[in-house]
């Protein structure tokens, strides 16, 4: 699983133009990508791709919300305006759970494969990062990390995430 990288410091405006919009679809009873980054302010749609119903909900601090039973598109678009992470969920398979991280800033991005995350473009300056995952321990979820970034060149910062068991329900056999 990926880990969500913020730029905290210093705030960055987030472009006119930006996108505002973001899914988490659901596809073979999961959420499909089960980490959805977007910028507070931004619409989630939660299209169901699957041929079955299900209920989608959240009871989180930074956004609660239920979509009752439902199939195709027919829920209405979710509005994120509280940065945080909102777990989400589905009433009718437990083992289906997701993450939204509503950023402060547009400078987000998740880690690859490899737990590598890349910021193109940034001036050169000190900048402080936040980092999730999933994963953490909930007194490390939040990590923050100082990184320089020079005039020239490219900044690199490693850090070593301690992560623990993987907390989902398995998915019941087919």
């Amino acid at each position: 699983p990926a880990a969500v990288v913020e730029i905290i410091t210093p705030s960055v405006p987030v472009p006119e133009d930006w996108d505002f919009n973001g899914i988490m679809d659901q596809v073979d009873k999961e959420f499909i990508d089960n980490v959805v980054i977007t910028v507070a302010g931004s619409y989630i749609t939660f299209p169901n791709s699957d041929d079955i119903q299900h209920h989608v909900y959240s009871f989180s601090d930074n956004k609660s919300f239920e979509l009752p039973l439902y199939s195709g598109n027919e829920a209405e678009p979710i509005l994120f305006d509280v940065p945080g992470v909102a777990v989400v969920g589905c009433n009718i398979h437990d083992w289906m759970l997701g993450y939204i991280y509503v950023s402060k800033s547009h400078l987000v991005t998740k880690s690859n494969e490899h737990g590598i995350a890349v910021f193109e473009d940034l001036a050169a300056g000190d900048y402080q990062l936040q980092i999730w995952h999933e994963r953490a321990r909930r007194s490390d979820q939040f990590s923050t990390f100082d990184v320089s970034i020079p005039a020239t060149g490219v900044a690199t910062i490693d850090i070593e995430l301690n992560l623990g068991r993987d907390r989902r329900i398995r998915r019941a056999p087919s």
